[in-house]
């Protein structure tokens, strides 16, 4: 990302996108990446883990997660939505609000990055096509309009 900012320093509405608001930064693989640019996949996945549960999840009091209650509230989460719940939308004083999600394309300093406005989250199964297993639920971001991306740049 620092070499990204460096290259749309010139560039100032760029820069102001990559270092305004708070960013979720994620690193995909190519094709998802690709399925993502071309807006044919308006979510990504994560599993549900305590590392995710940590970065995406506030606790009762709206505060961040410890790893303990992380890993608590991720076991929690695994029974409540085992089977019974699909893509319900988590309340947002639950949920770190973020502004933005910053994708790259792998970890290379001058990797292809693309910042999309963050709509929110849901928990629920993935479709097989856009990477998701048939028997896993996941944490699903939501995406909205692409706001950034260094290949147009």
């Amino acid at each position: 990302m620092i070499n990204t900012i460096k290259e749309t320093q010139t560039k100032p509405e760029c820069y102001a996108l990559l270092t305004t608001g708070r960013v979720l930064n994620l690193t995909l693989k190519k094709h998802w990446f690709d399925m993502i640019s071309k807006g044919i996949k308006p979510e990504e996945y994560r599993e549900v883990k305590a590392y995710w549960t940590k970065r995406l999840l506030l606790d009762k009091n709206g505060d961040k997660l410890n790893q303990l209650d992380a890993e608590d509230l991720t076991e929690a989460i695994k029974y409540a939505y085992s089977g019974m719940w699909d893509g319900e939308e988590l309340a947002k004083e639950s949920v770190i609000q973020y502004d933005k999600v910053a994708f790259r394309n792998g970890y290379s300093k001058n990797a292809p990055t693309m910042v999309f406005e963050y709509k929110g989250l849901k928990i629920g199964r993935g479709k097989l096509q856009w990477g998701a297993d048939e028997d896993d639920f996941y944490f699903k971001l939501q995406l909205g309009e692409k706001l950034f991306d260094s290949t147009e740049c």
